[in-house]
């Protein structure tokens, strides 16, 4: 039977109280709080509850009444142990104050189900009462899931009311126990006409065995307050629906098996991989070993068998006359019989390079612009703006620094020349000059324009004799028309074995892999950087000049937390599938940072996991190896049927995750690395918890793992587009370019002097 206020009006006081041919009954008012009833609808709601108290008997063995409400959270007003009177009952529900939020029904029955699962009597039947305008939105299968799981206890029943001419009728009886158990009103003002039926509902008994509700040849047995289902081997659940498949052992290699509703998941050893466990992880991928050193894979290690000459756990260590590091500023050291030679880098001489100065070595510097449609026309004034204030950290001059600037769209344009520009001034009026020119995206003839100037530059001597060493920069962001010709115009340019390659990331959507295919590397480490700081300039500084003051040198000073959504539908195999994923992505993070370690000038690592809420599970100050971080990487398990929060993620960041107290240090650079299955709400918190993090110099990388991610929404989280990462199983190499922003070059010279 479908319920309907549209029949006659009950009276109210005709309702005999008692005619209850159940008791006890434990009954959760679920009460929408949200914006769209607005104080007259949430005032009808409150009335509703104190009347349907006034028709019913309260007491040990009669009626225990609680209520929860909800807006975009849920919030339990009181339990059903709190009051034992009417009278107290109706007063507080009087103070029950409307919040005026969104809408977020899953959380209201999640905290209705918290209710009854601490204080509901062992023989009582359940009822949870939603009260709703039934406005769901991305919140219906979170709401669904939850519902489906308070149906599994045969003694509890959902009772939906439904309230407005919009409420979705079908998604409401979904939710309900049964079409039966859904009633729908006009409007909040009808409420009260309603309330004889809901004391009617609650006063009859609920199912028993007649209606053979066991599964699986599950055999039915009538107990009070509701039946019980005796399940056959291997069937468990109120109904026998569900099949423990970890019964027949599919974990191999000690792994454990958890099963889920009708699925399992292995939770493998450290050393294994794989949905059963099934492949022992190579260790050895990561290329651990040095110096030409043979890796051999172990369970859940590696042992590096050395070359003559080197020892040490990855044969890092060199015993001869150059291990005690004799030669100054960047020297090398070459090691012969009973003595060693210093072979000085240019700027410095003596035996031991220890006499040098503090300029750069002449630099042609050749830039590529982006002009293409992806770019708009703000980014391209950003491009210019790097530009500019990049060339204002250099003296422009012939035999100093030269730049020349390509602008690229759908076909190559030199704006300048290496020597068109002799001095600071000129060239910054020349490049703000520059006008954008929208098109398709042809970097690969930008490249081979960039090739023509490299090959000439490079054959030429400045006035003072000296060589230039030539640097190409490309600004884009890796979104060319045409990627098979950029890689191969890329090959050409890499022929001429110049000084460097880079490419800076800036755009609406960041192709890192194709950044990573033009660039050249150094120090292991691709020359992928961000358009937002000055790491590329200084990394090529580092090629220019060497000095002795330690006015240019390497840091490593980042404090990384690397945060792990933990949330999980167990109703979806391939969610489980996901988040093993993040595991391992957050695994090859941690083989990434080759400056990882636990000294004052290292890449400090601290390892959390999220969804309401944030767990910590290492941090900063816990000084873990990297094998120990990988461990408890490991070991980090899922929530289930959880909806992630992102700005409890953002807010625990700005309040504690970089705190002196957890260990995060002053002086360092902060990353917030969130990896994702997309399972989270952006809520009225977010924006300001974004703000904070900005102001507190967080930089947010998001990872996004899955098939069911959305790009658009880890762009609003991300610092920027260059700190979005959308990930597969084998697409995660392109996380190295993170390499640049751990570990970086910082330069404190004035070189326009």
């Amino acid at each position: 039977m479908l319920w309907s206020v549209g029949l006659l009006l009950v009276i109210v006081a005709a309702v005999v109280i008692d005619t209850c041919t159940v008791d006890p009954v434990d009954v959760v008012f679920v009460l929408d709080s949200s914006g769209s009833m607005q104080t007259t609808g949430f005032q009808s709601e409150r009335d509703f509850v104190k009347q349907f108290t006034d028709l019913v008997q309260i007491g040990e063995k009669e009626f225990h009444i609680g209520v929860v409400q909800f807006d975009t959270q849920g919030f339990i007003e009181f339990n059903l142990t709190a009051y034992f009177d009417k009278t107290s009952i109706k007063n507080a529900v009087s103070n029950i104050v409307y919040r005026n939020g969104g809408t977020t029904i899953s959380s209201g029955l999640s905290k209705a189900s918290d209710v009854l699962k601490q204080t509901s009597r062992s023989s009582a039947v359940m009822y949870v009462v939603l009260l709703t305008d039934g406005d769901l939105y991305s919140d219906k299968d979170a709401t669904f899931s939850v519902a489906d799981q308070l149906k599994l206890n045969p003694a509890l029943r959902i009772f939906v009311i439904g309230i407005g001419m919009a409420v979705p009728t079908e998604d409401m009886k979904q939710i309900a126990s049964s079409a039966s158990y859904f009633l729908h009103v006009n409007q909040s003002a009808e409420l009260a006409a309603a309330v004889s039926a809901t004391v009617k509902i609650t006063c009859e008994p609920i199912e028993d065995c007649a209606s053979s509700p066991c599964q699986n040849g599950g055999t039915c047995e009538t107990k009070h307050p509701a039946y019980s289902c005796k399940c056959p081997y291997g069937y468990s659940g109120a109904r026998c629906q569900d099949y423990d498949e970890c019964l027949s052992n599919p974990c191999y290699n000690n792994g454990t098996c958890y099963q889920g509703r009708n699925l399992y998941y292995c939770m493998c050893v450290p050393g294994y991989i794989g949905s059963r466990c099934e492949t022992n992880y190579n260790e050895c991928s990561s290329n651990p070993c040095q110096n030409g050193a043979t890796c051999i894979d172990r369970v859940n290690g590696y042992t590096c068998s050395c070359v003559p000459g080197y020892v040490g756990v990855n044969c890092e260590t060199d015993y001869n006359e150059c291990a005690s590091g004799p030669c100054q500023n960047g020297g090398t050291c070459v090691d012969f019989v009973n003595f060693f030679q210093c072979r000085c880098p240019p700027g410095f001489y003596e035996d031991l390079c220890e006499t040098g100065i503090c300029h750069p070595q002449p630099a042609d510097m050749i830039f590529l612009l982006d002009s293409s449609v992806s770019q708009t026309e703000q980014n391209f004034k950003n491009q210019l703006h790097f530009v500019s204030n990049f060339t204002k950290q250099v003296l422009i001059g012939p035999n100093d620094t030269q730049i020349s600037v390509i602008k690229f769209s759908s076909d190559a344009m030199i704006e300048f020349d290496l020597n068109t520009h002799d001095n600071n001034i000129s060239l910054n009026e020349a490049i703000q000059s520059i006008q954008f020119k929208p098109g398709i995206t042809r970097t690969d003839k930008a490249l081979l324009k960039a090739y023509e100037i490299a090959d000439s530059s490079r054959n030429r001597l400045r006035p003072n004799r000296k060589r230039a060493r030539v640097f190409v920069i490309i600004i884009t962001d890796g979104m060319s028309t045409y990627r098979e010709d950029t890689k191969n115009a890329a090959k050409e340019l890499k022929k001429l074995n110049l000084e460097g390659i880079a490419t800076i990331g800036i755009g609406n959507q960041v192709s890192h892999q194709e950044l990573r295919d033009i660039a050249t590397s150094s120090s292991n480490s691709p020359n992928v950087f961000s358009v937002d700081n000055f790491d590329s300039l200084y990394t090529i500084v580092t090629q220019l000049v060497h000095v002795t003051c330690k006015e240019c040198s390497k840091s490593a000073v980042s404090d990384v937390i690397l945060m792990i959504d933990e949330s999980v539908n167990t109703s979806d195999i391939e969610s489980l599938k996901v988040f093993a994923g993040l595991r391992d992505t957050a695994s090859k993070l941690i083989q990434f940072m080759d400056t990882l370690g636990n000294k004052d000038n290292d890449t400090h690592v601290s390892l959390t996991s999220f969804s309401n809420n944030v767990t910590t599970h290492v941090r900063f100050s816990d000084n873990l190896s990297r094998s120990e971080l990988l461990l408890n990487t490991s070991r980090i398990l899922h929530k289930e049927n959880v909806i992630s929060n992102i700005s409890s993620a953002l807010f625990y960041a700005n309040m504690h995750g970089f705190d002196e107290t957890n260990g995060g240090r002053v002086e360092a650079r902060k990353f917030l690395v969130i990896l994702t299955n997309g399972r989270f709400n952006l809520d009225l918190y977010f924006e300001l918890e974004k703000e904070r993090s900005l102001e507190n110099k967080i930089k947010i990388i998001t990872v996004g793992f899955g098939s069911n991610i959305n790009v658009d929404q880890l762009q609003i989280i991300a610092t920027g587009p260059y700190h979005v990462f959308a990930e597969t199983d084998d697409s995660s190499t392109n996380l190295e370019v993170l390499k640049r922003e751990f570990m970086y070059n910082s330069c404190n010279l004035d070189f326009t002097d």
